[in-house]
């Protein structure tokens, strides 16, 4: 049976590490959404391929498809999250592929590859849970980085929903993330620059502009849970049940990660407690040294002020004190005193500059993946 998913698709992303697979595991319980575990397709895809051509045929689309999610990353065994698993039992795998080329063949008549790939795979997955598919039915697939939001909008336009949250609590928790022998390295810090001016960048320049799309504040949902989460659910076109109060991935309950603990759900106070406004704050502040506030706030005052957050220390920033912060930071992150050689070091500046400025320029030429 072919389904019509027309404006029942949304890319569920994040503007840096905001606390994406935290909602990501409260809609999972849902009947009416199909939401696979944290593939982060296109990005995925995008890897294993390779080439900006990866998309041009349903052959290859299919091909690379079956490639990816027989990786052992996903198998119920040698996965290392649970967010990640979509395999649990010993016949999911073979279950999960047939169901999906039977459904990927019904529906030659799809202009796009992408859009047969993208609504097999989650038909496809809720058949092997044995999830019923009906009208009400919707798809949200996890989509880990902003960094391919203009792919999806040119293939299908989908809705969108992203998790935003203070900046200096998402640079904090990145870098923690990132951090190898308590020393974050330049790519990293590149990176995690990306994750969040690819998004800022993309609103700034109307990339949205005639596709829906809904904010999701982490502060907000963490204080008022029920009310800002019925909002979601009205703008997604579902109703509000009570199973949404509790966190799933794949339907095996998920108690959270944060790069402040060891290990994946293993949080000693209880969740509410530690996401507790001011307790992420005393965290980011024990994390980031005064200059390290400073950059941030001189990068995202715009978006401090938008969002109704306080700065620090920058209580009114002007344009040009700003530019010289960041400006300074950049280049003092791209040409720190390391072994790397000069040209390396030019690399990096340039990478980082176009990273601040086009980063959707960034990751077309591949310097961001």
């Amino acid at each position: 049976m072919i389904h019509d998913f027309e404006n029942k698709r949304f890319v569920l992303t994040t503007s840096g590490h905001c606390g994406v697979d935290w909602i990501h595991s409260c809609l999972d319980n849902h009947d009416d959404i199909i939401i696979t575990p944290a593939i982060s397709l296109v990005r995925s895809m995008h890897l294993a391929s390779k080439k900006p051509s990866y998309y041009n045929t349903a052959e290859r689309c299919l091909e690379l498809f079956k490639l990816y999610v027989s990786s052992p990353s996903y198998s119920s065994v040698e996965r290392k999250t649970k967010r990640r698993a979509i395999f649990l039992g010993p016949n999911d795998f073979n279950n999960f592929i047939r169901y999906f080329e039977d459904y990927y063949n019904s529906i030659l008549s799809y202009d796009s590859p992408f859009v047969r790939l993208f609504d097999s795979l989650h038909v496809a997955y809720a058949m092997m849970r044995g999830q019923a598919i009906t009208s009400k039915t919707v798809l949200v697939h996890q989509e880990h980085v902003p960094f391919y939001n203009r792919f999806y909008i040119n293939e299908f336009n989908p809705a969108f929903l992203v998790m935003v949250r203070d900046p200096r609590a998402m640079f904090a928790g990145s870098w923690k993330a990132m951090k190898n022998h308590n020393k974050l390295s330049c790519y990293h810090f590149t990176h995690s620059l990306a994750y969040y001016t690819c998004f800022w960048h993309q609103l700034r320049k109307n990339t949205f502009s005639g596709t829906r799309l809904y904010i999701i504040k982490n502060e907000d949902f963490n204080s008022n849970y029920k009310l800002n989460m019925s909002h979601l659910c009205q703008f997604i076109g579902i109703d509000w049940k009570s199973s949404l109060e509790k966190q799933t991935i794949n339907g095996v309950e998920w108690l959270g990660e944060s790069s402040y603990i060891k290990a994946e759900e293993a949080f000693e106070i209880p969740l509410t407690q530690f996401y507790e406004i001011e307790n992420v704050k005393q965290r980011w502040k024990s994390e980031i040294n005064i200059s390290q506030v400073r950059y941030i706030e001189a990068l995202a005052s715009l978006q401090i002020k938008r969002l109704g957050y306080q700065p620090e220390i920058l209580k009114s920033p002007r344009l040009l004190p700003r530019i010289i912060i960041v400006t300074q930071t950049i280049f003092h992150v791209a040409l720190c005193n390391d072994n790397s050689s000069y040209l390396r070091k030019l690399y990096r500046l340039i990478v980082l500059i176009l990273v601040l400025i086009k980063p959707d320029l960034a990751v077309y030429l591949n310097f961001i993946k």
